[in-house]
C-alpha cells in the first residue's frame, strides 16, 4: 500500500513533464503530418515566395532584402531538394515547430505551468498555427522571430529577478542564460527589420522596453561596453538591408513598410470573417475564420482582464501588442497572421482568469476545485478537434478554399519526371518566372509562353493555348476551376 502511495506521488511530480511531451508531440503531428500534399496545391502566396527563393543568388541579393531571413531559408531548402511542394513547405515547418517549443516555453515563464499546457494545446491546434505551418511563406519566420523575442526578454527578466536569489554556483549560470538570451532579443529583432512590416514591431518592443520600469532598469544596469557591442552587432547584420533598400528606392521600401494596403470597409469586414466569421475562405494562404467563436469569447475575458491590470508588465505588452497588430491587418487583411501571438496571450489570460474566478468561490473545497478540471479539458479538447477538424473539412471540401490552391505545379513536375522527351513548358506570361526554377531539375527545359514546333510541349491549362491538334495525354482534377490542368502536344 505504501509503495503504491509512494508511485502515486512520484508520478504526481513528473505530470507537467508528461504533459509537455504529449504536447510537443501533438505539435509534430500537426506541423508535420503529411505537409507537402496536404493543402494539396500551391496558393498565389507560397508561389511569390517560392519565385523569390527559387531566383536568389547570393552574391546579388541586395534586391530581395524584404524577407532575407526567410528566403535564404527556402533557398536552401530548394537547394537540397529540388523545386517541390516539399522543399517550398520545409522550412515552415521547421520553424512552427520551434516557435511551437519556444511559445510554450515561454508561457511557463509567463503564467503557471499548468495554464501554459492549456494554452499551448490551443495554440498548436489553432487553425491560425495549422495554417502558419503549412504555407510556404515569410509568415513563418516573423512569428518565429516574434516569439523568440519574447521568451527571450522574459528569460531576462526572471533571471534578473532571481539572480539575487541564488547560491553562488547559480548566479554563473543565470549570468550565461541572461546573456544569451540578450544576444538573441538583439539578433532577432535586427532579423525581424527585414521581415514585412517587422520594423513596427520592433518598434514597438523598443518603445515597450523603454516605457516599462523593469526592462529599462535592465537596459540602465547593463554595461556601456556591452550596450555598444550590441549596437554594432545589430548594425552589421542590418547593413544588407539598409543597403538594399537605398540601392533599390521607393517601390522595395513600398514592399517592406507594406504600404499597399488601405483604410477601407472591405478589408476590415476581411478582417472581421478571418477573425469571428462563419463561411471559410483563403486570406493571405491561411484558412479563415482563423479562431472559433469560443476561442474568441476567452480572448475577449483575457482583453477585459489585462485591461483591469493595465500597469502589469504583460499587460502593457499584451495590449500594445494587440493594437499594432490589428491596426496592421485592418490595413492589409493578408497580416492577419500577425495576430496569431496576441491572440495567444489573451488566451492565455483568459484561461486563467476562468480557473482563478473557479477556485475563489470554492477556497477550501478541494473536491469543487476538481470539478472544474472536467469542463475545462472538454473545452480545450473540442476547441482543438473543431480547428484540426475544420481545417481538414476546408482544404477538402470548401470551394472558396479548395479552388485557390494552384494544381498545376505538382501536375507539371509529375509529367516532366516520367517523359523525358518533354522539352518546353509551355504557362502563362504571369507565371513564367516561377515555372523558370523546374529549369533546374530538369537540364534541357525550356518554360515558354507559346509552344515550339519541333517539340513536345506541355502546356499548362492556365496558358490559356489553343491548339487543333489532339493531345497525347491529358491531366484534370476537380479540385481546379479549370478541370483541364495540363495537355501534351
Amino acid at each position: 500500500m505504501k509503495s503504491d502511495l509512494v508511485q502515486q506521488i512520484t508520478l504526481y511530480k513528473y505530470r507537467y513533464v508528461v504533459s509537455f511531451g504529449v504536447l510537443a508531440l501533438i505539435a509534430l503531428l500537426v506541423v508535420a503530418w503529411q505537409f507537402w500534399v496536404l493543402p494539396d496545391g500551391l496558393t498565389e502566396s507560397e508561389i511569390a515566395s517560392a519565385t523569390a527563393a527559387g531566383h536568389f543568388s547570393p552574391t546579388q541579393f541586395l534586391g530581395s532584402v524584404v524577407n532575407l531571413p526567410w528566403t535564404i531559408m527556402q533557398w536552401l531548402s530548394i537547394k537540397l531538394f529540388g523545386a517541390t511542394i516539399l522543399a517550398f513547405r520545409l522550412p515552415a515547418v521547421i520553424l512552427m515547430i520551434l516557435s511551437a517549443v519556444g511559445l510554450v516555453l515561454f508561457l511557463r515563464k509567463w503564467a503557471r505551468q499548468n495554464i501554459a499546457v492549456v494554452s499551448g494545446f490551443w495554440a498548436v491546434t489553432s487553425m491560425m498555427f495549422i495554417g502558419l505551418s503549412r504555407s510556404g511563406t515569410p509568415a513563418a519566420m516573423t512569428t518565429f522571430l516574434i516569439i523568440m523575442i519574447l521568451l527571450s526578454v522574459v528569460t531576462i527578466l526572471k533571471s534578473v529577478e532571481e539572480y539575487g536569489q541564488d547560491k553562488a554556483e547559480n548566479q554563473v549560470r543565470r549570468s550565461w542564460q541572461t546573456l544569451l538570451a540578450k544576444i538573441i532579443v538583439c539578433v532577432a529583432l535586427a532579423l525581424l527589420c527585414y521581415q514585412e512590416a517587422g520594423i513596427y514591431l520592433v518598434a514597438l518592443f523598443i518603445a515597450v522596453g523603454v516605457i516599462h520600469p523593469k526592462t529599462r532598469l535592465v537596459f540602465l544596469k547593463s554595461k556601456p561596453w556591452k550596450i555598444a557591442v550590441g549596437l554594432a552587432a545589430g548594425f552589421a547584420v542590418l547593413a544588407p538591408l539598409i543597403f538594399g533598400l537605398v540601392a533599390n528606392g521607393w517601390s522595395l521600401i513600398k514592399d517592406w513598410l507594406a504600404l499597399d494596403g488601405a483604410w477601407s470597409l472591405g478589408n476590415l469586414g476581411w478582417l472581421g470573417s478571418a477573425l469571428g466569421g462563419f463561411e471559410a475562405g483563403l486570406v493571405g494562404g491561411l484558412v479563415i475564420p482563423a479562431v472559433t467563436l469560443v476561442a474568441l469569447v476567452v480572448a475577449f475575458l483575457g482583453l477585459m482582464k489585462i485591461c483591469v491590470d493595465r500597469l502589469s508588465a504583460r499587460s502593457y505588452l499584451t495590449l500594445a501588442l494587440l493594437l499594432v497588430t490589428l491596426t496592421l491587418a485592418a490595413w492589409r487583411p493578408t497580416l492577419v497572421y500577425l495576430l496569431f501571438v496576441p491572440l495567444t496571450l489573451l488566451v492565455t489570460v483568459g484561461i486563467d482568469t476562468l480557473i482563478r474566478q473557479w477556485y475563489d468561490l470554492f477556497p477550501c473545497n478541494p473536491y469543487a476545485r476538481i470539478l472544474a478540471v472536467v469542463p475545462l479539458a472538454i473545452m480545450i479538447a473540442t476547441l482543438g478537434w473543431t480547428s484540426i477538424t475544420r481545417f481538414g473539412l476546408s482544404q477538402n471540401y470548401d470551394e472558396s478554399v479548395v479552388y485557390h490552391y494552384n494544381q498545376e505545379f505538382m501536375a507539371a513536375r509529375n509529367v516532366l519526371s516520367k517523359d523525358k522527351d518533354a522539352r518546353v513548358l509551355v504557362v502563362a506570361a504571369d507565371q513564367k518566372s516561377f515555372y523558370e526554377i523546374l529549369e533546374r531539375d530538369f537540364p534541357g527545359l525550356v518554360v515558354a509562353t507559346k509552344p515550339q514546333s519541333g517539340a513536345k510541349n506541355i502546356v499548362l491549362g492556365s496558358a490559356n493555348v489553343k491548339k487543333s491538334e489532339i493531345p497525347s495525354h491529358v491531366t484534370t482534377s476537380s479540385r481546379s476551376k479549370n478541370a483541364v490542368l495540363l495537355r501534351v502536344y
